[in-house]
């Protein structure tokens, strides 16, 4: 970034910036060195984190920019924190309307008119006398009926530097509108370079385990809105160019839940994955649909889509921190009702992808038939 085009010192704030381009707005204004104050419907406390964790500054109010009190509340809130304001970005929207015109109730339209058009003037209108009694001041106003919904992708990373920034290469951004990294206490820059990537990053403390870092992501996606997540794992096993396919099996509405199956293209040994391992999943699958009568090509892909809604009804919290959480999360998804989807996947197996050792596949193996036998238990009554 050239000095012509740095803001150093200079206060923006940016309207409906919780997720979707917005908040990539306030990650782009913080790079350039400006101090970012955020004003939206929802907790903003992503795009602060995302801010922050890029070596900026930033704080944000839930508000209602249709509301002059609130406008005002969001500027006082700019001039308090950093003593001044060069920037606003009237960028939050709404796109209420749906289906045909005659049928559109009255109250849908006074809200798109109040949020869409008055919230900008209101907004403005705030921010204006600041600017004029400082001799400066830029207006940049624009809409993103985007930022009403949203697919998320979500990374449990651990140690994953060495692949992070080549799996978000290869996600189309067009379809994700955040992706959220959940560091999981790594020994190497996984976090510092997630930040730098722009994503939406949460480092733990200490190492909470495959499980438990799930846990971490999926809070922090249903936090930011998102109405589909999929989970991308960074170590570059899966490739992420399925995202659109799976996330779109979803959002037609036909199926729940989305997986990538190493197994339906039958590539998964020229893929790199061991023949014990390959053996270990054919048998634990045969099993496992014997006993719960699911009928999948496989139980232990890490590639995964969820809606909204699925993440919200599961008991999460009540599965294990470790490897065996993906497959808890599948019994409860059977037993639950929600509808699965299968998607062809190839993988990659090399050194930097992530692995579970021989000792830790024999208690995972056994964990699965176990939770096996209690989705038999819990049919039974």
């Amino acid at each position: 970034m050239t000095d012509s085009t740095r803001l150093d010192g200079q206060v923006a704030i940016v309207t409906g910036a919780a997720q979707g381009i917005g908040r990539g707005i306030a990650i782009v204004l913080a790079e350039a060195g400006a101090k970012i104050v955020i004003g939206d419907l929802q907790d903003a406390g992503g795009t602060v984190d995302s801010v922050r964790a890029a070596g900026g500054e930033a704080v944000s109010t839930i508000m209602d920019t249709s509301k002059p009190e609130d406008d005002q509340a969001l500027v006082r809130l700019a001039l308090d924190e950093y003593g001044r304001l060069d920037i606003l970005v009237n960028n939050a929207a709404i796109d209420e309307p749906k289906g045909n015109v005659w049928d559109l109730p009255d109250e849908e339209w006074r809200r798109t008119i109040d949020v869409n058009l008055s919230g900008v003037f209101y907004c403005s209108k705030a921010a204006l006398k600041p600017m004029l009694e400082a001799g400066r001041g830029c207006f940049i106003n624009m809409s993103s009926q985007a930022a009403k919904s949203g697919r998320a992708g979500v990374s449990p990373a651990y140690n994953a530097a060495k692949t992070l920034a080549q799996t978000v290469d290869q996600v189309d951004r067009q379809v994700v509108d955040d992706i959220v990294l959940v560091d999981d206490h790594s020994q190497d820059d996984t976090a510092e370079l997630a930040a730098r990537l722009g994503l939406h990053t949460i480092r733990h403390e200490r190492n909470l385990g495959y499980g438990g870092n799930q846990k971490s992501c999926y809070a922090a996606a249903l936090k930011l809105g998102a109405d589909i997540v999929v989970m991308i794992h960074p170590d570059y096993q899966y490739t992420p160019r399925l995202i659109p396919v799976m996330a779109s099996a979803l959002a037609v509405g036909e199926f729940d839940v989305a997986l990538g199956s190493r197994i339906l293209g039958g590539g998964a040994l020229e893929g790199g994955m061991p023949l014990y391992k390959y053996v270990a999943n054919r048998l634990l699958t045969f099993v496992q649909n014997l006993l719960t009568g699911m009928k999948l090509s496989e139980y232990h892909t890490g590639y995964r889509a969820f809606t909204r809604q699925v993440l919200e009804t599961i008991s999460l919290e009540h599965n294990s921190d470790d490897f065996l959480f993906d497959n808890q999360m599948l019994m409860q998804i059977d037993i639950c009702g929600f509808r699965i989807a299968e998607i062809t996947c190839p993988t990659r197996y090399f050194s930097e992808a992530s692995s579970i050792g021989l000792l830790r596949g024999i208690r995972y193996g056994g964990g699965c038939l176990w939770n096996s036998v209690l989705h038999v238990l819990c049919r039974l009554g």
